[in-house]
């Protein structure tokens, strides 16, 4: 498409600064995001609008880290979030992902 950014040639919009594909998080029984994708411009406001229990909160809390997903992934300019933290804090947890980005 005219006027996006690539990165290198590797297929990564520059532009995209989070990315959030797939994510799947459930608790118990209860799957509050079902396979949701997102991706955030450099640049770009967003607000996220929904009733009470419509899973605004999950979302960001899985984004920053702090609640585990069944499935999906997190990048943050380009990074895998999960995979950032593995070689720099040694696990993929939900915790350590939310410290490794605390330094």
């Amino acid at each position: 498409m005219a006027g996006e950014e690539k990165n290198g040639g590797n297929g990564q919009d520059e532009s995209v600064v989070l990315s959030a594909q797939d994510i799947t998080v459930a608790f118990g029984d209860r799957v509050i995001l079902d396979h949701l994708s997102l991706d955030i411009q450099r640049g770009e406001i967003l607000g996220f609008v929904g009733a009470s229990g419509a899973g605004k909160s999950v979302l960001l809390r899985t984004i920053l880290g702090l609640n585990q997903k069944r499935c999906g992934t997190v990048g943050l300019v380009g990074v895998d979030v999960d995979k950032a933290c593995v070689s720099t804090c040694g696990s993929a947890s939900s915790s350590s992902t939310a410290r490794c980005f605390r330094r």
